[in-house]
């Protein structure tokens, strides 16, 4: 059997024609001081592997910071570390932003056993 016969899933190239990276589409996030803070608009479902696997390895606190870090860029991390009088509720809805784009609307869906494979469309 050759290569030819399988049915391979050929992922996209992340390099142009030209060899260069292939640029992430942003999209804002939040505003602080006239400087806005952007995150990619489609993360990769490479992300969300990423958080699941901290998630598992360190638990969901480490998971929501390198999310977060990863995401951001520590840039904007610090930005919002820094901020003086960051309300928790404004930073929980950052979070959630953030957290819906990285695991596409997944959080809080913990599959075990023999469904680990399955997911419900309700």
């Amino acid at each position: 059997m050759s290569v030819e016969d399988l049915d391979i899933i050929k992922l996209p190239s992340t390099k142009t024609s030209e060899g260069e990276e292939v640029e992430v589409p942003m999209e804002p996030l939040f505003e602080l001081d006239d400087d806005i803070y952007q995150i990619p608009a489609k993360p990769s479902a490479g992300m969300a592997l990423g958080y699941l696997e901290r998630q598992t390895e360190q638990g969901p606190d480490a998971a929501i910071h390198w999310m977060m870090t990863e995401m951001l860029g520590q840039e904007g991390y610090d930005a919002l570390k820094n901020h003086p009088n960051l309300d928790r509720e404004i930073l929980d809805k950052i979070i959630s932003k953030v957290e819906k784009k990285v695991l596409g609307g997944m959080e809080g869906k913990r599959p075990s056993g023999k469904s680990r494979h399955r997911v419900s469309k309700k």
